[in-house]
């Protein structure tokens, strides 16, 4: 069976971007991943969940990979934020050297675009070793991508929505809205264990 990783975005002393209102980034991937967890549970999948700050949790996996027997999935959910206020939608960031990150990113897509209708969907941005940053530095000294890059298995970031946003932050910080998205990515990674187990084909790195 495929172990699976989540991760939060960011930790209570680094919490990210907030919502006008103050909700910040680190809360609201706290019941993403709470909602998203208990999908996985319910179908039998037994998933860690990562907290402290993000070299702990790319330590806690590293860790794990070294005495792991079967394969290992990593997913961080995240909630972007741009200068630009009209900026919109969401969109995965994954390895583009691994085609499991690639698939795994794509499975979770697939089921955000199935609840966030008439969000732009911006897809996955595949990145490699030379792209560490997606637009502007602003956090992590460096290590702005170290969830997908610096680990040892397939892993994936998944950008929620811009809380710059006014529309979207204000969508989100509904709670049963934030459920709705956990959900999705619960059901876009037992989509993508289901084709891995057809397949019975996996790679081992992010």
């Amino acid at each position: 069976m495929t172990n699976v990783f989540l991760g939060r975005a960011h930790d209570v002393e680094n919490p990210g971007a907030r919502t006008a209102d103050g909700l910040s980034e680190w809360e609201i991937a706290e019941k993403i991943n709470e909602e998203a967890h208990a999908i996985l549970k319910k179908s039998g999948i037994k998933a860690v969940r990562l907290e402290k700050t993000l070299q702990d949790r790319i330590d806690g996996i590293n860790e794990f990979l070294g005495h792991a027997t079967s394969p290992t999935i990593a997913v961080e959910t995240h909630c972007n934020w741009s200068p630009v206020p009209t900026q919109s939608g969401f969109f995965a960031i994954a390895y583009a050297g691994s085609p499991a990150a690639n698939a795994l990113a794509s499975s979770i897509i697939t089921e955000l675009w199935r609840v966030l209708i008439g969000v732009r969907n911006l897809g996955v941005n595949q990145v490699d070793g030379r792209r560490r940053w997606i637009r502007t530095p602003k956090e992590h000294a460096g290590k702005r991508l170290g969830f997908i890059m610096d680990v040892g298995c397939p892993s994936v970031i998944i950008e929620c929505c811009y809380l710059s946003n006014p529309t979207e932050a204000a969508w989100i910080t509904a709670e049963d809205n934030r459920r709705v998205i956990g959900d999705a990515v619960g059901r876009g990674i037992l989509g993508y264990l289901k084709s891995e187990a057809t397949a019975d084909g996996n790679d081992n790195r992010a």
